[in-house]
């Protein structure tokens, strides 16, 4: 997904499971862009990973999917450029649609196979 910051073009991970929002070190860097110093880690998806926080940023203004927005970011040696997490994911204008809470298609699945032949029913 492309995202605009200080007049350049990025790429962003739009990341449903970040609760937080990130900016790569070297756009911090490269920016001169003042970092907060912050104390904790950052839990990733594997539950024994986690990585000291550098800091978050100042305020800084970015514009994607045609939505402009003034956010602090947490700074993170990424592979992309920036990681949207939910913090801004609906004020960016994205959401989530035909998801249902599982419980009938599981029930669906199981009603439809013994489950003998099967480890688990997707």
């Amino acid at each position: 997904m492309p995202i605009y910051f200080d007049n350049n073009e990025y790429e962003a991970l739009i990341d449903t499971g970040a609760s937080r929002s990130f900016i790569d070190r070297s756009i911090v860097d490269d920016a001169r862009i003042k970092v907060i110093n912050a104390q904790g880690n950052v839990y990733l998806g594997h539950k024994e990973m986690h990585v000291a926080r550098i800091g978050s940023t100042e305020d800084i203004e970015i514009e994607c999917n045609n939505h402009c927005l003034t956010s602090a970011f947490e700074v993170f040696d990424l592979q992309h450029s920036f990681v949207i997490g939910m913090d801004l994911f609906h004020k960016l204008g994205f959401s989530m649609g035909g998801i249902s809470d599982g419980r009938e298609s599981a029930k669906a699945c199981l009603d439809q196979s013994t489950m003998n032949d099967l480890p688990f029913c997707l």
